[in-house]
């Protein structure tokens, strides 16, 4: 609004004040539009009607530039085809609310952009913060802070979420067979009742044999590394010595039936867990949560850093883990690494459980990624406008009536049918039951070879040592 004050004589005796605004609507905004004139000699009042009238209600086909990029479901850019997205359907109802003419500043490539700290940029959201463009829209989340130093958000009118695509676990190594079929847990305890009751073995019968029956040895008992092989025999239910000295002493008996309760215990479970392990295919540890992802070695990549922008910078150590991984590819080198099924990837879920796949993410790429069940993070979907954007309060109104409706979560839901496949079918996994093969039985095989290789170095080890030790007694005689 100007104000012009015109001095009609010397001595100011009458002062006559313009009101002039400039037209701002229609092709022609910037023409001047003189609204009313005040006269000091008159006690006319003025029409605050027409001062302050809101002239965003009709801007009677005034044409506003929007900074979009080409991203599925929120905009679908295709030459010589009408645009869709949820966001253009948006857009759509906005131009019939106020009246305007849109023009499109677009990428043909996904380019989200950045804006630096003196408020320059590039990209979708650069071009919105330098005024470049009137609103910018294509899946912004409202967690980037940096963006809201420069530019206005709207309301959020959905919700978005990240999460991870990582690769399928793999098929395990057949020779794992012999050791997947306990836990780590019940292999350590079974060691740990292993070397225990060694010890207990051999100090129980070295007890009996002094007090109960004095000078007297304890048969297979006598050392602790006899005790460890008889122990070690009962485990691998192999028939053991020392029946006749179990018959002597009652406290050894008591003991060896115990362990016998316990060791064929377990021999049942460790057969039962082989039977499963031989029929149903395993597969490795698979990265289900940020944590994982964190501690494995698997990299993941997008086409655009946008998609760390909200995790970025946390302070939180596994977080920072977790972008120190991120990696920009561009389209082709994304669509490679998705075929290879050896790196991770980003995809969008919407607030009704729909997916934004990526060009690079195809129906025969998501059969090698597996979808992790902890999300990155959430985040509510905002379109950004210039700072004191007089179109905010209107758009913020449409977004307010359409999430009421329910109409948005229906867009959403037929923009994904119609121009995306979805989250794919993910991967294929051989659940089983699987034939027995030859592959089942190599950890037993190879278990073999190293008993026998280790078993051959000790024996020739042991006639060794009997001929050293027969040369050195022939050279102390000699010496005699």
């Amino acid at each position: 609004m100007e104000f012009d004050a015109n001095f009609t004589d010397d001595n100011c005796s009458r002062i006559v004040v313009q009101f002039v605004t400039h037209k701002f609507v229609g092709k022609t905004g910037t023409e001047e539009i003189l609204l009313d004139v005040w006269h000091s000699d008159d006690n006319a009042n003025i029409s605050l009607d027409n001062l302050y009238r809101d002239k965003v209600q009709n801007l009677e086909g005034k044409l506003l530039t929007m900074s979009v990029t080409n991203y599925k479901p929120y905009v679908i850019l295709r030459e010589g085809q009408e645009r869709e997205g949820l966001d253009m359907r948006i857009m759509a109802e906005f131009i019939k609310k106020i009246n305007f003419t849109m023009e499109l500043m677009d990428y043909s490539k996904f380019i989200v952009g950045t804006i630096y700290e003196n408020g320059s940029g590039f990209g979708m959201l650069g071009r919105v913060a330098d005024e470049r463009a009137d609103i910018g829209f294509a899946g912004i989340y409202g967690s980037w802070p940096f963006v809201l130093n420069w530019t206005s958000y709207s309301t959020s009118y959905t919700r978005g979420c990240i999460t991870g695509l990582m690769p399928i676990p793999k098929l395990l190594p057949r020779w794992h067979t012999v050791f997947i079929s306990f836990s780590k847990q019940i292999w350590l305890a079974t060691i740990c009742t292993f070397f225990i009751s060694s010890v207990a073995t051999y100090i129980i019968a070295k007890l009996s044999a002094k007090f109960i029956e004095s000078g007297r040895t304890a048969g297979p008992y006598t050392s602790l590394i006899q005790c460890a092989f008889q122990i070690f025999g009962m485990l691998v239910l192999q028939v053991y010595e020392g029946v006749d000295e179990e018959q002597r002493y009652l406290v050894l008996r008591t003991l060896t039936t115990l362990l016998d309760v316990m060791i064929h215990t377990l021999s049942s479970t460790y057969t039962g867990a082989l039977a499963s392990v031989l029929t149903i295919p395993r597969y490795g540890r698979p990265i289900d949560t940020i944590m994982e992802l964190a501690k494995s070695k698997v990299l993941w990549a997008a086409q655009d850093i946008a998609f760390v922008f909200s995790i970025m910078n946390s302070g939180d150590p596994v977080l920072e883990r977790v972008v120190s991984k991120f990696r920009i590819l561009d389209d082709d080198e994304l669509k490679k690494q998705a075929l290879r099924g050896e790196m991770g990837f980003v995809m969008e879920t919407m607030s009704g459980q729909t997916c934004c796949p990526s060009p690079h993410l195809t129906p025969e790429a998501m059969t090698r990624l597996r979808r992790m069940k902890e999300p990155m993070y959430f985040g509510h979907i905002v379109m950004i406008l210039r700072k004191s954007s007089p179109y905010l309060k209107h758009l913020n109104r449409l977004f307010f009536n359409l999430r009421e409706t329910g109409i948005i979560q229906y867009w959403e839901i037929d923009v994904t049918r119609k121009f995306t496949y979805g989250c794919g079918h993910g991967p294929q996994y051989n659940t089983g039951p699987t034939p027995l093969l030859l592959d089942h039985v190599q950890s037993a095989f190879m278990l073999l070879a190293i008993g026998l290789v280790v078993s051959s170095l000790v024996f020739f080890w042991e006639i060794i040592r009997g001929k050293v030790a027969c040369c050195s007694k022939s050279t102390d005689l000699s010496v005699h």
